[in-house]
């Protein structure tokens, strides 16, 4: 592992107060149009899509703090994404708990031409939300109440019981899942301990030509091996549709020892269309004078 980047796991304290209230207030101003948005989807099974996009725009959202504390281990930045991820969830179900407050008692129809869904309206807001999470033993008294009989109603079958708690759960487990991505992978991203800054991320632009004496297998194991050889001898492919090439993201910091790269290999098919790309080498120590000439030649 030394042709590797290697975290030193070091953070500042602040850490450990910064990273989950970020991702506390982050959540809070996403949580109640991400609870709109379930309570209008007619199906209770599409519920993973807006769930998705609630756990990644709360992660990006809030990931800055990682930085900020200059968190330099991915298993301490997930456990700290996953300690806030713990009350930002519950506060979505919080704005929830204010719509079924808020419904109405008479639901209405929503025809979409191929199916009839019953609509309950409701409504709600940032300031009714704080309040709702303040009463715990009342949310998990809806939420009880709910779950034997359901909201919606597709054509009179309502979705309820086993299979609404089910979907329930799929919806945490996969918040928690994007949550704990997306922190790992900040907390695991290069930093420089002479200068104590993060490398930043340059993207080179340019599709680097395989060496002519290593076959596509060869010079591809060479890389996932940490030899960056290959490297060394690329040059701008001028005719990726038929050959296979490299792609590169290089972090380098100008008064730094060292530079690392992340590279994906897009390898012809061989039926000749397209490539199949995957990821070589992540963070794997480069040459400063090459991260440069990359920099230099190839952004």
């Amino acid at each position: 592992m030394g042709n590797f980047y290697r975290p030193s796991g070091f953070f500042d304290a602040k850490c450990f107060i910064y990273v989950p209230l970020a991702m506390m207030v982050v959540s809070f101003l996403l949580a109640v149009p991400y609870a709109r948005l379930l309570w209008y989807c007619p199906i209770v099974y599409l519920a993973f899509i807006p769930t998705l996009a609630f756990g990644l725009l709360a992660s990006l959202g809030s990931q800055w703090s990682i930085k900020k504390t200059r968190v330099r281990s991915p298993h301490l930045a997930r456990t700290l994404g996953l300690i806030g991820a713990i009350p930002s969830f519950y506060l979505s179900w919080a704005a929830w708990g204010v719509l079924v407050k808020n419904a109405s008692d008479q639901p209405g129809t929503l025809d979409l031409g191929f199916k009839v869904f019953s609509v309950i309206e409701s409504s709600v807001s940032y300031r009714q939300t704080l309040v709702q999470a303040f009463s715990p033993m009342e949310l998990f008294a809806t939420i009880k109440k709910i779950g034997p009989v359901g909201l919606w109603s597709v054509e009179g079958y309502d979705v309820h019981g086993l299979f609404l708690y089910l979907a329930w759960l799929l919806e945490a487990v996969l918040f928690f899942i994007v949550v704990a991505k997306v922190f790992t992978k900040a907390g695991g991203v290069p930093f420089s301990e002479r200068i104590y800054k993060w490398y930043p991320k340059i993207k080179i632009t340019s599709l680097l030509s395989l060496p002519s004496n290593l076959s596509v297998d060869k010079a591809f194991e060479a890389i996932k091996a940490g030899r960056i050889g290959a490297l060394l001898e690329a040059r701008e492919e001028k005719s990726p549709e038929k050959a296979s090439y490299f792609t590169v993201d290089v972090y380098y910091l100008p008064k730094a020892t060292e530079a690392y790269a992340t590279v994906y290999g897009h390898a012809s098919r061989p039926s000749g269309r397209g490539h199949k790309k995957s990821l070589l080498a992540k963070y794997v120590k480069i040459p400063e004078t090459l991260a440069k000439t990359l920099n230099d030649r190839f952004k």
